[in-house]
């Protein structure tokens, strides 16, 4: 029974989400897919499969660690971390045209370039610049997640396209996003091509 329900999928999951923290960004997608079909019990075998793994992750780190992780995650104080997203743009933009600014906007510049330009910028995650684009961020992901959950029909294919945008909205707009952050997209495009 327990093995013909949805704890697979939360165990599989929760075991991507310590690989890497990036998955985390589908949890809202997901539970509220499974909340709004009520689908309560897959919902309640979801989570216990996910809350299995944290409970043994905690069990043999302890807390400190994996919170550690994931609070310097969220507080990644680089601008645009080398991902070719918006903040890429912006960093070059910005470095090519107002660099002695960047005082001003709590950034200080990271690596510079050959032709002047900063290939990374540093700053404040809780200030400037950074909270005006994480506050963005933010504004677009939950405005996502709320168009697609108000659906009239929130089917199996518009999960996927909503884990899809999700991704590609934590990729083109959220800070300190690395080349690699670009493989949480992969999941649901396999599946919305395969149905």
């Amino acid at each position: 029974m327990l093995f013909r329900s949805n704890f697979p999928a939360g165990v599989t999951f929760g075991i991507s989400c310590f690989f890497k923290w990036q998955p985390i960004i589908f949890i809202p997608a997901l539970l509220s897919y499974l909340i709004i079909k009520k689908k309560f019990r897959q919902f309640a075998f979801f989570l216990l499969g996910g809350i299995s793994v944290l409970i043994i992750i905690l069990l043999i780190y302890g807390w400190y660690n994996p919170s550690k992780s994931i609070w310097l995650s969220l507080l990644n104080h680089y601008f645009s971390a080398w991902g070719p997203n918006l903040h890429w743009v912006v960093t070059w933009l910005l470095s090519r045209n107002f660099s002695q600014h960047f005082a001003d906007w709590g950034i200080w510049g990271g690596g510079q370039g050959l032709n002047g330009s900063f290939s990374s910028l540093k700053g404040n995650p809780k200030s400037g610049f950074f909270l005006i684009f994480k506050s963005l961020f933010a504004f677009i992901y939950l405005a996502n997640l709320l168009w697609y959950s108000f659906k009239s029909k929130f089917s199996f294919i518009n999960l996927m396209r909503l884990l899809l945008t999700s991704g590609l909205i934590y990729w083109q707009f959220s800070t300190g996003v690395h080349a690699n952050h670009v493989f949480i997209i992969f999941a649901p495009c396999i599946l919305i091509l395969f149905f």
